[in-house]
């Protein structure tokens, strides 16, 4: 029986390592979608945002508050289970935003244009059940024409 010298163990040790590791790296980043913001996309009209996806429930309750900002055809997407009235509201918030509610066959059912930060404490919900909302810049629905049947395409 032949034995393996140590370099050549050392050697196998270092490379399963480097495999494992990688793996993890990877397994992290794919579950964390956080870490690679706006790295989704969604398509209405032609016109493809860059969203950061809320699915969790600190996601969803931080939403885009404290933030000053959004840039052209960026947006958050708010992932639900199943359909429901989802309300909205806009504490902390620094800027206005259209907000877009999508069904679970990806319609538009439902938008709120221009809600201004001061509006709190109002909510805003849909007249109908949704599984998906869409906060983007106010304005965005009025330039890219996004009404209520429009078809929104997923492009994770």
């Amino acid at each position: 029986m032949k034995f393996l010298s140590l370099k050549k163990i050392v050697f196998i040790i270092v490379i399963g390592l480097l495999i494992v590791g990688g793996r993890l790296l990877l397994k992290n980043h794919i579950a964390d979608p956080a870490k690679d913001e706006f790295s989704d996309r969604v398509k209405i009209n032609n016109v493809v945002v860059n969203v950061e996806l809320a699915q969790t429930l600190k996601e969803k309750a931080q939403g885009l508050s404290g933030r000053d900002l959004l840039d052209e055809n960026q947006g958050m997407l708010f992932v639900y289970d199943v359909q429901d009235l989802y309300s909205f509201w806009m504490e902390d918030m620094k800027f206005p935003l259209d907000i877009i509610w999508i069904d679970k066959g990806y319609t538009i059912i439902d938008l709120h244009t221009n809600v201004l930060p001061d509006s709190f404490p109002q909510t805003f919900q849909p007249k109908n059940p949704a599984q998906y909302v869409l906060e983007v810049n106010a304005g965005f629905c009025e330039k890219h024409n996004i009404t209520i049947g429009d078809t929104v395409s997923v492009l994770f």
